[in-house]
């Protein structure tokens, strides 16, 4: 699937060949002419990893048809500047919602705010009718106006219902309660922001899966227990199942 913009600055596509030349990362910069675009290529199975990464070539063109999916749909996602078979390069969209909150560029209140919005952003994309597939901080950009989504690698078209953005919700929580704790201020805003957004009731339907899962908090408790960070995602369980009982 070859993709060209109408707006592709000249010596661009001279740029890029010379960059993925030399360049082998699954996603990488690249700065021309003082704009930063992000190219993100084919991932090259080697190995035993063939026999459990089925095709990378198709989940790759999958990947780049759901995206421009999303673009037609309206959704928020970077504008695709140029595409081939093996790449597929975006216009940038800004820092993640995780690079925002490791750095002292922004206050406190813009980055409670930028939360409240992301909450937003993740409800409208469910009122919509779409969803995202496992969203988390480094999927999510902030461009100084709105929210934008990346990577729908786990897209999925049996998921593609009201379970399936419930889980989006869920998941999305989750990860971001395992890494600032299910009580901080900007978990608190993403579900503000969900809740004050969300016309689907998605919410609701997210509490009951919930709910029905509670058990696996005290299944894993013997994990919750241990001093490995690596058992962060078990810790936030508690907290978790809090948050999604609150009427």
């Amino acid at each position: 699937m070859d993709i060209k913009s109408q707006n592709l600055p000249s010596g661009f596509e001279d740029a890029l060949h010379s960059h993925l030349s030399t360049n082998q990362s699954r996603v990488s910069r690249l700065v021309f002419e003082g704009k930063t675009f992000w190219v993100k290529q084919r991932e090259r199975v080697k190995g035993s990893n063939r026999i459990f990464k089925h095709s990378p070539a198709k989940r790759f063109k999958r990947e780049l048809q759901i995206h421009m999916g999303m673009i037609d749909a309206g959704a928020p996602v970077p504008e695709i500047v140029l595409a081939g078979e093996e790449f597929v390069v975006f216009a940038d969209a800004g820092p993640t919602l995780q690079a925002i909150w490791s750095n002292g560029s922004k206050s406190p209140e813009e980055k409670t705010m930028i939360c409240f919005k992301a909450g937003q952003a993740l409800a409208e994309l469910h009122n919509t009718g779409n969803y995202h597939g496992r969203p988390a901080a480094r999927d999510l950009c902030w461009d100084g106006s709105r929210i934008v989504f990346l990577d729908f690698e786990h897209h999925s078209k049996r998921r593609d219902n009201k379970t399936g953005r419930a889980l989006d919700v869920i998941c999305f929580v989750h990860n971001l309660a395992s890494q600032k704790a299910p009580d901080s201020q900007a978990v608190k805003a993403v579900v503000d922001g969900y809740r004050d957004s969300d016309r689907s009731e998605v919410w609701q339907e997210a509490c009951s899966i919930v709910r029905r899962y509670g058990w696996l908090e005290i299944l894993t408790r013997p994990i919750q227990a241990r001093k490995d960070p690596h058992a962060l995602e078990f810790k936030s369980l508690p907290g978790i199942i809090r948050i999604f009982s609150e009427p």
